[in-house]
């Protein structure tokens, strides 16, 4: 019998409800779509893998443990799908461990970010389009942003979503596309705002820079304010993407 799995490779959190309000919800999704697969999730932070260990005794696989299982356990097909946003570093290390592995299984793949190139962006700006459709508002997605040249994709993402709607502006919490490039704009043109966080879980970005800084501010300006969603995982359609990538390489 041919062995096939599938791994969906996660950052991690030390916010334990993540690992069941988020992870293993879509690891549900997952084993629904894909019947036919082992499925399996991976968690890639050693920082966030050694904090859980020490404070909360809780032991969980990162891709190469995973991976090494695996191999014990016979599996001849495996095919990863990240839940990253861009193809950046965290990605990248992802395909270094894959490297080690390459001849170890009959195939193995791995699957596109949610914006792995300017059709993934498209849709996402689609999606938008389809959800937020009140001119009065202002939507501020924000992301986490990215060092160096992976900061373009956040570039191109406020660029499509800025074609869909005027009243659609983009944020990096860290690196690229600071809040205070729009914030005169919002101030100055809405009375309301909605923040979407484009983070996959609710941890640290999402209440200290998003609920404590952003959102605090905004209401101090007199801007009726609320953050639309926990995580990206909770806009309607985003889980599908990620579902689709791994369709993707499987039917290749």
């Amino acid at each position: 019998m041919n062995k096939k799995a599938i791994i969906i490779s996660n950052y991690g959190s030390m916010n334990l409800d993540v690992y069941e309000t988020t992870y293993m919800d879509l690891e549900k999704l997952f084993k629904r779509e894909f019947s036919d697969f082992d499925v399996y999730s991976t968690y890639n932070s050693e920082r966030i893998l050694k904090k859980l260990e020490k404070k909360y005794g809780i032991l969980l696989e990162n891709l190469e443990i995973s991976l090494e299982r695996m191999e014990k356990e016979e599996y001849e097909e495996v095919y990863i799908q990240p839940t990253y946003i861009i193809p950046g570093g965290e990605y990248e290390k992802l395909l270094e461990v894959m490297d080690k592995y390459k001849d170890k299984f009959n195939i193995l793949k791995i699957g596109e970010p949610l914006f792995g190139d300017l059709d993934d962006i498209e849709n996402f700006a689609e999606i938008a389009k389809k959800l937020f459709t009140d001119k009065n508002n202002a939507y501020i997605f924000a992301a986490h942003g990215s060092k160096g040249k992976n900061v373009m994709y956040y570039g191109m993402l406020a660029h499509k979503l800025k074609i869909k709607n005027d009243n659609f502006f983009t944020i990096t919490l860290e690196d690229g596309l600071p809040f205070e490039d729009v914030e005169e704009a919002i101030l100055d043109g809405y009375e309301n705002a909605f923040i979407i966080p484009l983070l996959v879980v609710s941890g640290h970005h999402f209440q200290k820079d998003i609920k404590e800084k952003i959102l605090s501010f905004l209401c101090e300006k007199g801007i009726q304010s609320e953050v639309k969603y926990r995580s990206l995982l909770d806009v309607p359609g985003i889980k599908n993407i990620y579902v689709s990538h791994c369709w993707k390489i499987i039917e290749l």
